[in-house]
């Protein structure tokens, strides 16, 4: 049975043949005289199963062009455009070549020559692919695509000779991965779990393909019930079942009765009947008096995929390197597998379930024990989107991947030191992965604790930003290519690289290209956590034709001192210097070029310094930090004792509420360190302190800089040398009038230089 699974599984190798093939099946010499054959016939269907005995077809028109294999959902194979188009198969079924002018294929009876074929030539025995794509193509030598697709609910197709019908093939019951043909046995119409095309149809075939579902008695999840039944079979069919997560086939047990729990069960199910494909695979965890606080994820996998030694993805397998990370390794590989994924609420209600590809995911922590994964929409496993609000603070809802992160480097530390470095820059503008923590169960057994984070790729900023995905442009490290082309950012580097930085249109040069705003938030928080797995790692920058550069923030692990615990650290210098090769750092001239040019502009190093110190005065002061942080550690409280019981034989010494309050004592000490570092660098003088009082915040609000000051007092740090603006800012129904305090002045906007501190206070009235 092994052998069969993994033969099974190497499909993907011959599908590509298969598509090279066809590509280039109507290369064939022309002249020949065109041989023909048809005849019609009918077709039947239920609402479980659909079949058909006839195509147009019989066996005494056994020669010539025939319509031999059809797909009206197709999502395995891919046209040139790399589009899932549907596509049908023209079969030589004759001696000789058959050239194909005054041949035609069509979806309407009353319309002969609605697709035309070229004049080309195809061989004896051979086999020709058309898209059913609408893209209308039909030059010689090139893939050929008709001008109308095929219904997914089922339709017709129809292939005359000179306007005369010759052929049709009814197309009906189809789903996603079988298709519809003719049998090279007895020429009538069956189906096909495989489809082959451009070349002769699979041995193994069906009298239909069975539509049905198998309905469960119980949603599955945390659940108090103590069996579970199941319905959905029709006279002549029958219920299969398995609980061990594998796929049901025909040898897996009938169900006869209801199923009783004793323990976590995964319940995996489908319909079969003798001479039909079987039905999709529903499936159901049920997790037994089990209890968490967080939202749970089930996860139901053949074991084969995950854990055979030569084909499961979260092993080692027989080729890997004895040190860690264990290159070579089966999880280092980018294979993808079936899994079946179902997301409930912390009330227990089943939010969305799906079948989706799941792949390992990241870098070096694949070697750990607990693995991120990667969840994938694709038509093939049922959904091309997964449609829930899984982040509810986000606007959209819709998302193509997902990853089950196990924390990353910080696996087995804080668990949730990535999630409160991106939740402390909500409201910054920066693009970063919305995240949730869940508890995960793998075919009914404890996975523990991961975040469910969005994934970074185009459809992520398709999503935030509205663009299109085709016109995206990723990129990472020393500008390599993710999406796109990187000849913008090369020459936008060689521009940097060349040009004094002190000039005037060196600043408005740079931001006509790049987000000024973005970068300068995106390398405030990076040095600010002291992250140091970057800038030479963990960096993707992103354009379109439209939008301007800008950076991603993401796998920040590194920060606040994951390994080293180093508070005092001076990452301002660390991300600035001009060769950092030494001992204690390891960051490539290329990897701080753009920051270091744009410093020595006084324009930008002006905002630079005072959006850090809004931030000092705001989102990094200690109090700020340590809320993020305990309410995020407050989520998943109850989940750690769990986690370490599932995963702690390789941290039996783990303390998660000492790695926790590290976080917090790390977050209150670094401030002081960072303006001290402010100072060193840029050569300036002590802060002082600027304060708004007795705002009416009724009437309106101060912005100061980047902050928007909204509470009735407020105090901030600022340089003397860099000159800082204060704007009262009125509500609607209220003038500004006049500050008062150490300056009084009627001009709504004030430069101000704090030599010495400062204290304002707007004055606003009812218009």
């Amino acid at each position: 049975m092994i052998g069969v699974a993994r033969f099974c599984r190497t499909r993907s190798h011959w599908l590509l043949a298969f598509y090279l093939i066809f590509n280039l099946a109507a290369c064939g010499s022309e002249g020949d005289e065109p041989s023909s054959g048809g005849a019609s016939s009918s077709s039947s269907s239920s609402s479980s199963s659909s079949s058909s005995s006839s195509s147009g077809f019989t066996c005494s028109s056994c020669v010539g062009l025939i319509l031999n294999e059809a797909v009206s959902s197709n999502s395995e194979f891919k046209d040139e455009d790399g589009d899932s188009e549907d596509w049908f198969e023209i079969h030589n079924h004759s001696n000789n070549p058959v050239r194909l002018a005054g041949w035609s294929v069509s979806d309407d009876e009353l319309e002969p020559q609605k697709w035309q074929f070229p004049d080309i030539t195809l061989d004896a025995g051979g086999y020709l692919v058309v898209w059913a794509s609408d893209k209308d193509r039909s030059e010689p030598g090139r893939p050929l695509h008709a001008n109308f697709k095929i219904s997914s609910s089922g339709e017709t197709l129809y292939l005359f000779e000179n306007g005369t019908l010759k052929q049709f093939l009814h197309i009906e019951g189809l789903r996603t991965g079988t298709s519809v043909g003719l049998s090279e046995v007895s020429k009538s119409t069956v189906y096909y779990d495989q489809p082959t095309p451009g070349a002769a149809n699979s041995a193994r075939e069906y009298r239909g393909v069975l539509n049905g579902l198998v309905e469960f008695s119980d949603k599955g999840g945390i659940t108090e019930a103590s069996m579970v039944m199941l319905n959905g079979a029709e006279a002549n069919q029958t219920i299969r079942y398995t609980l061990d997560g594998s796929v049901p086939n025909e040898n897996s047990p009938v169900y006869q009765g209801a199923i009783f729990l004793t323990k976590n069960t995964a319940i995996r199910a489908r319909i079969f009947a003798d001479g039909y494909i079987p039905s999709v695979v529903q499936s159901r965890t049920f997790l037994v008096g089990a209890r968490h606080d967080i939202p749970v994820v089930t996860l139901e996998a053949d074991p084969l995929d995950f854990f055979d030694t030569e084909y499961g993805i979260y092993v080692l397998g027989p080729k890997y390197e004895p040190m860690p990370p264990n290159y070579g390794a089966n999880f280092w590989q980018d294979w993808e597998r079936e899994i079946h994924f179902a997301f409930y609420e912390p009330d227990g209600a089943l939010g969305t379930e799906f079948s989706a590809g799941v792949q390992i995911f990241g870098g070096y922590t694949r070697s750990f024990a607990q693995k991120a994964l990667a969840i994938y929409a694709r038509s093939r496993y049922g959904v091309d989107k997964f449609d829930y609000r899984f982040f509810p603070q986000l606007s959209y809802k819709k998302f193509e991947h997902l990853v089950l992160r196990a924390s990353g480097n910080d696996w087995m530390r804080t668990m949730l030191r990535d999630r409160a470095f991106t939740t402390l820059m909500e409201g910054s503008g920066l693009d970063y992965q919305a995240g949730r923590a869940v508890a995960v169960y793998l075919n009914g057994e404890y996975w523990g604790l991961h975040n469910l984070r969005e994934k970074v790729n185009e459809a992520f900023l398709n999503s935030k930003h509205d663009v299109k995905k085709k016109d995206v442009t990723i990129l990472e490290a020393n500008a390599e290519v993710v999406e796109g082309s990187n000849e913008e950012y090369l020459a936008l580097i060689d521009y940097v690289s060349k040009t004094d930085p002190e000039l005037p249109e060196f600043y408005s040069t740079v931001a006509e290209q790049v987000d000024i705003e973005n970068f300068i938030a995106y390398q405030v928080v990076q040095i600010f956590i002291a992250n140091d797995d970057w800038p030479v790692r963990n960096i993707k920058y992103w354009k379109t034709p439209k939008t301007k550069w800008r950076w991603i923030l993401y796998d920040t692990d590194f920060g606040f001192g994951l390994y080293e615990r180093n508070v005092q650290k001076n990452s301002l210098a660390y991300a600035t210097a001009a060769n950092a090769m030494g001992a204690n750092v390891n960051n490539p001239p290329w990897s701080t070029l753009l920051l270091r040019r744009l410093l020595q502009n006084p324009q930008f190093r002006q905002q630079f310094i005072n959006y850090f110190a809004d931030q000092l005065n705001t989102r990094f002061l200690p109090s700020n930090v340590a809320a993020v942080v305990e309410r995020l550690a407050d989520e998943i409280r109850t989940e750690i004792p769990l986690q370490k019981a599932r995963w702690g034989g390789q941290r039996s010494t783990w303390n998660w509420e000492s790695e926790i309050q590290s976080l917090i004592t790390y977050g209150n000490a670094r401030p002081n360190y960072v303006w001290q570092h402010l100072r060193q660098y840029f050569g300036l003088s002590d802060p002082h302190n600027l304060s708004v009082t007795a705002l009416n915040t009724a009437m309106g609000s101060v912005q100061v800089n980047s902050v928007a000051v909204a509470q009735e007092s407020w105090s901030g740090q600022y340089f003397a040398e860099v000159p800082i603006t204060v704007t009262a800012v009125p509500k609607a129904g209220y003038r500004f009038s006049h500050w008062e305090g150490d300056i009084t002045s009627a001009d709504r906007t004030l430069s101000v230089s704090l030599v010495e501190d400062l204290n304002l206070t707007p004055v606003f009235v009812a218009e």
